[in-house]
């Protein structure tokens, strides 16, 4: 922690963990109801993992969100985004479509095979 030496930072953490102040399985869980539900998994896992939180643990918590859960959730990003960016020409459509939803953490794969079932 900034400011403080490593031994009263670590005494402190010790005793709020112990309060039961500290949990991270709460935190990720707060995480996962307020943004987990609109990003793909990808995005969630760099997030909590610039937070700090355990890959383990946050393995487990993705665990529950089965491939066809994020498959209709990229479905309905990407019927959103597609009415956003209508009137653009079909490449710089497409380019952007792809952009947004990789920003959003959905597989390549997984876009690709989605857009090509929205164009077809």
């Amino acid at each position: 922690m900034r400011g403080f030496r490593d031994t009263v930072a670590a005494d402190v953490l010790g005793r709020l963990e112990s309060a039961g102040l500290v949990n991270d399985s709460l935190a990720l869980e707060s995480y996962l109801h307020a943004r987990g539900g609109r990003l793909g998994r990808e995005r969630v896992r760099r997030e909590l993992a610039a937070r700090g939180f355990d890959r383990a643990l946050v393995d487990d918590a993705l665990g529950d969100r089965d491939e066809d859960s994020e498959r209709d959730l990229l479905r309905r990003h990407l019927r959103s985004k597609a009415r956003q960016l209508a009137g653009l020409d079909p490449v710089r459509h497409k380019r952007r479509l792809f952009a947004a939803l990789s920003r959003l953490g959905f597989p390549r794969s997984m876009i690709f095979d989605e857009m090509g079932e929205e164009e077809g």
